[in-house]
């Protein structure tokens, strides 16, 4: 199944594994999120809806061009929240939360950092989820 990866595996990380549709006519995705930063991790199940994808992609296509400002993952449910902020010399600056109920879960506050040569992968796996899951009826929002 396709995933997407922020960080590296044997270091701090984010990775959001899409595991299929639960109704084939909706545009929800089901997911495992785990992160690892520091001595925590986490690994939460949420539901994610594909418009979130493009949108994402979009905005971390900008910041590899500019490598300032910032790209952000917000689900619709609250379960994950990802801010990529480009510090203008290479640097992103990964904050975010996952939540592991909808509303009232528990919560991982978690921060790291990677450079923008993570960002062209990063990219390129958002493009394949996209491609696998293709937003069927929600709206695409703008950036």
């Amino acid at each position: 199944m396709p995933s997407f990866t922020l960080g590296t595996e044997a270091g701090d990380h984010l990775i959001v594994e899409i595991n299929g549709r639960p109704d084939e006519r909706d545009d929800w995705v089901s997911a495992k999120i785990s992160v690892h930063t520091g001595a925590f991790s986490a690994s939460i199940v949420a539901t994610l809806v594909t418009c979130d994808f493009p949108r994402f992609r979009r905005q971390l296509e900008s910041l590899y061009k500019t490598l300032s400002g910032s790209a952000n993952f917000d689900t619709i449910e609250g379960q994950l929240q990802i801010a990529c902020i480009g510090n203008g010399r290479g640097g992103i600056a990964i904050n975010g939360t996952a939540q592991d109920r909808v509303v009232d879960g528990n919560e991982l506050r978690f921060q790291f950092d990677i450079d923008q040569t993570y960002l062209p992968g990063l990219i390129a796996e958002l493009k394949d989820i996209e491609s696998d899951f293709p937003n069927k009826i929600h709206p695409t929002f703008p950036q």
